[in-house]
Parts: C-alpha cells; sequence; structure tokens
C-alpha cells in the first residue's frame, strides 16, 4: 500500500514557532509530529510514503531524507503554490495505483491503521473518513459528518456553527481513498477534499464512508492543542507510540547521556530528552517535557511546559504553562509571545557543552599537520613564482557566521574573512590547479579560526545580501569550512541555490561522522 502525508502547511496560529519550522516539524514527544505519523504508518505495513512540502521544504528533506531510517521508502512533492488538500494528491495521482491512505502531517492518532483499510474495503467504499465524537460546542473547528447506522456518509458540512452542525462527528484528517477517486479532481486547480471532493462525492451516489474511532487524537492547530498533546502523551494516552526516551521511574522518562544533580527535584510525569543537564535545586515537573541538549539551571522552575531542543532555562526562572525554545516564550492558554534578548535567562544553545572546544582543537590539529606536510609544495611553487616574478598568495574576502551570536531575526552575524589561496593567474596557477592544492593556503584561515575545516561554503558579499533571513538562518548554524559537503556536490560550480540546500542539510545533519566522512573525500580526491 501507498500513503501520502499533506505537509505544506505553514501553520499561522503557531507563530513564531512556525517561522522557522514547519508544521510537520513541531516537536512533540522530542521527535517531529510528522516522524510519529511515518512510524505509525510503517507498523501497518504501508512503507511507500509522499510528502507534499511548501513552507521551508529543505528542513522536512533533511531530516527525513529517504526515509530509510524509519523502514520506509519516502518520496516528495514541492509545491510553490498551495494545491489544496485533494489538489497535492491529484498532482502525484501516478503514486497511487491501489488502495491508499492519505493523512494531514500536523496531527496526531493512536490508531490501528490496518483495521481502518479492512473497514475501508469490507464496506466497498470510495472514500473513508475517520471521524472522531467531539463535544457539540467544538466541532464547528472541523468537517463534520452526519451518517446512517452502516456508517455510510449522508451529508458533510466543512467547519459549520456549531448550532448548525449536521451531528458530532469530525473530521480526524485521516482518509482511504480509491484511486478512481482522483479523476474527479481537477488537474493543476485548488481543490479541498472538505469543500470540493466530498460534496461530489455525495452529489453522484458514490460509497462514501465514516470509520468512527473514540481514542486519542491531537489536531496540533494552535498552542493550547500542542499542549493538550504533550499532556496525554506523557499521561500514556497513547499507547501506540514510540517514546525516545526510557522509563527509569514511574512517569520519568530520560534520553541517553542526560545528567540531572541528585539535589534536583523532578516531578512526574516527565520526559527529558537526550544530553541535557538538570542543575541542582531545579524543578522539572510535573507535565512537562524537555528537549534534547538543553539546561534547566539552579534553582529554576519548569512545569506544565515544554522546552524546545538546544535551550538554556536560567537561574531562578520559573516556567509555568509555557513553551521555551531558543529565546522565545510562548504562553499556552492565550499564545501570546516574548523574545528574551538576556542571555542569563534563556538563550539558544549551540551543540553540547565541550563540542566546539574539541572541534576547535581537531581543526587546529589537522591544519597544523596538513601544512607541515604542504610544506614542499609552498617551496616548489616559491621556486616557480620567484622565477616568473609572479605572486604566489593571494587574498579574496569572504563572509563567514560569527559562532554562537545571531541576530534577533535569528538570522546568524556574519563577519569579513580573509581567505588564502596560490593565485591563479601564471605558472604558479596553472601548476597549482594541475596539482589540486589551490586553495591549500586556506588551511592557514583554519589555524587563525577564521573557518573551520569542514562547514558550509563562505559567501562572497554579493551572494549574503541576495539571501533571505529565513535560509540565513539555517545555513548559519554551521560554520564556514575550508570543505564541506557543498564541494562534495559541485565545489565552486554548483549555484548558489544548491549551494544553500546543501549547506542547510549539512548544517542541520552536522556530526562528527559526518564531518569525518567529508574530510575522508578531501584527503582522497582532488576538487577544482
Amino acid at each position: 500500500m501507498t500513503a501520502m502525508i499533506l505537509a505544506a502547511g505553514v501553520g499561522s496560529r503557531l507563530s513564531p514557532s512556525s517561522g522557522d519550522t514547519p508544521k510537520p516539524m513541531l516537536p512533540v514527544a522530542n521527535k517531529p509530529v510528522m516522524e510519529h505519523t511515518i512510524e505509525m504508518l510503517v507498523r501497518a505495513g504501508i512503507t511507500e510514503i509522499k510528502a507534499n512540502l511548501h513552507h521551508l521544504p529543505h528542513l522536512v528533506e533533511q531530516h527525513f531524507g529517504n526515509g530509510r531510517r524509519w523502514g520506509a521508502n519516502l518520496s516528495y512533492s514541492l509545491e510553490s503554490t498551495l494545491l489544496g488538500t485533494a489538489g497535492a494528491v491529484k498532482r502525484v495521482q501516478r503514486f497511487f495505483d491501489d488502495t491508499f491512505v492519505v493523512l494531514v502531517g500536523d496531527s496526531l492518532w493512536d490508531i490501528d491503521v490496518a483495521a481502518v483499510v479492512a473497514y475501508h474495503k469490507a464496506c466497498n467504499a470510495a472514500v473513508t473518513v475517520v471521524v472522531k465524537p467531539m463535544p457539540q460546542e467544538m466541532v464547528g473547528r472541523f468537517g463534520v459528518a452526519r451518517v446512517d447506522d452502516d456508517g455510510r456518509i449522508l451529508q458533510f458540512q466543512e467547519k459549520p456553527r456549531p448550532e448548525e452542525a449536521c451531528g458530532n462527528l469530525v473530521s480526524t484528517g485521516f482518509y482511504v481513498l480509491e484511486p478512481s477517486v482522483l479523476d474527479l479532481i481537477p488537474q493543476a486547480e485548488f481543490f479541498d477534499f472538505a469543500r470540493d471532493l466530498f460534496p461530489k462525492l455525495l452529489e453522484r451516489g458514490l460509497p462514501f464512508y465514516a470509520y468512527c474511532y473514540e481514542g486519542p487524537w491531537s489536531d496540533i492547530g494552535a498552542f493550547s492543542e500542542y499542549y493538550q498533546v504533550h499532556q496525554e502523551i506523557l499521561s500514556g494516552s497513547y499507547s501506540r507510540l514510540h517514546l525516545p526516551a526510557r522509563e527509569v521511574a514511574p512517569g520519568i522518562r530520560l534520553g541517553h547521556h542526560t545528567r540531572i544533580h541528585p539535589h534536583a527535584n523532578i516531578q512526574p510525569p516527565v520526559m527529558i530528552g537526550d544530553y541535557c543537564r538538570i542543575a541542582r535545586g531545579a524543578v522539572v515537573g510535573p507535565n512537562t517535557g524537555v528537549g534534547p541538549h538543553s539546561v534547566v539551571d539552579e534553582e529554576a522552575r519548569v512545569a506544565h511546559s515544554v522546552v524546545g531542543a538546544h535551550t538554556y532555562i536560567g537561574r531562578l526562572l520559573e516556567l509555568e504553562r509555557c513553551l521555551a525554545y531558543g529565546r522565545w516564550v510562548v504562553r499556552f492558554d492565550c499564545g501570546t509571545s516574548a523574545y528574551i534578548e538576556d542571555d542569563v535567562l534563556l538563550s539558544h544553545i549551540r551543540g553540547r557543552p565541550g563540542g566546539q572546544i574539541w572541534s576547535r582543537a581537531a581543526d587546529l590539529g589537522i591544519s597544523t599537520l596538513a601544512l607541515i606536510g604542504g610544506l614542499p609544495i609552498f617551496f616548489g611553487l616559491g621556486v616557480v613564482a620567484r622565477l616568473t616574478r609572479q605572486p604566489t598568495i593571494e587574498r579574496t574576502w569572504r563572509l563567514a557566521p560569527v559562532p554562537g551570536q545571531r541576530l534577533p531575526s535569528g538570522a546568524p552575524r556574519m563577519r569579513p574573512v580573509q581567505l588564502l589561496r596560490f593565485s591563479p593567474h601564471g605558472a604558479v596557477g596553472k601548476l597549482a590547479e594541475r596539482l589540486g592544492v589551490s586553495r591549500l593556503p586556506a588551511l592557514y584561515n583554519v589555524m587563525r579560526g577564521d573557518i573551520s575545516l569542514v562547514g558550509i561554503k563562505p559567501m562572497t558579499e554579493e551572494e549574503a545580501a541576495s539571501v533571505s533571513e529565513d535560509w540565513l538562518r539555517h545555513v548559519g548554524q554551521a560554520p564556514a569550512g575550508f570543505t564541506g559537503l557543498w564541494r562534495i556536490q559541485g565545489g565552486d560550480d554548483l549555484p548558489l541555490e544548491e549551494t544553500l540546500a546543501v549547506d542547510a542539510y549539512y548544517a542541520a545533519s552536522k556530526s562528527l561522522w559526518n564531518d569525518l566522512r567529508i574530510l575522508l573525500w578531501a584527503a582522497t580526491r582532488r576538487k577544482r
């Protein structure tokens, strides 16, 4: 079977968190919500998955890749212009040759997918919608179905007024369809399931059914719902979810390499991710999730809240019913937000403590050894330059992110650096190009700390001016490098747009292992 995840939503009601995070990538129980959906599909034996993307698509692609980590074969449909829920499925019609599943990418279910598909086939349905009973006053936010005793849908209303609703069974954004239904959808037009397709099904009398589901379901459309789903997960309501933390005591889940001071107070239920530090006197919980690589400092208190990854909670700070991530704090009850500029209170943590020290030590050691090994090359090219009376070294200005420094917009602060290379002119340049060592002098820049051994491509001033702050925010999470994934993919010949996509992927997936692989490539191949 195949499935499609509708992952193109912007999530404006979750601003500002959705400004730099696509809605399907919002962390729920320390995983992107879409990751829970993929795992649910794979558990049901559905491994061929398509996802449509629109808002910050590179962040989704760089996290999930081809889906093999989850046992799936994941591919993407990039929509520069939104086509609606049905229009998005129509665009990839050739992907579906049998019964298939469509799910919204920002919801969570604890459902038996195989049972839903079996029900659909037993009814000989053209379309089956998973519905859930809701209190009458809440139905106005969803599509509402009226069904007969056999589950056949007789009427469907999209977001009616509660007093005008035909019932209390609401659509959860989970559909099972037959490929023939796609012939009812026009090509390359905005077309919606609820507003456009479902009325056509009823008008033509096609078998249109509802699968009534009474288990937990979360439509993460607002901060109040984002808070609610975390509470339900921590309470154990979602029994089918695979949670990325081990239970060390009743109601207390901890990730790997997390340090908790003996005098810290952990109040269940609570989930704390990998590589976190909870300091002396800190109180975490109840009903609290802490994302990986985060710190709750001395005497701080975090209750009924969610702390995003790489977030520092300062000493004596108290958070209750809030989302805190980086420098942002959002209240769950009203959605109001604040940007905190004081690092002592709240800030973004770049990497793990000590990681930058070891990285700098490796850069210094390897670049020094490489320069020592390259002394014969410097000497030989120097002799050629002397004989031909041509310059040996050329300096070029580039811009590189300043480690740990960001503008209020989240974009990195850039600084100019003067990179060295063998002059490309005359005999020296030709010989250096032939030997593949034109950029060898830039290792001196690595020694000085101007750039790292491995990182993103240093930009010209013109390139940086043409790049949006949104791209800079993601690319600038990594330092500029002597080499990098950009050099493997095409080096200086790679167009700027492709370079940014490659660098954004590298910045998000940066690890010691990936850097070693890139260095191994650089040491064994020559790239102009």
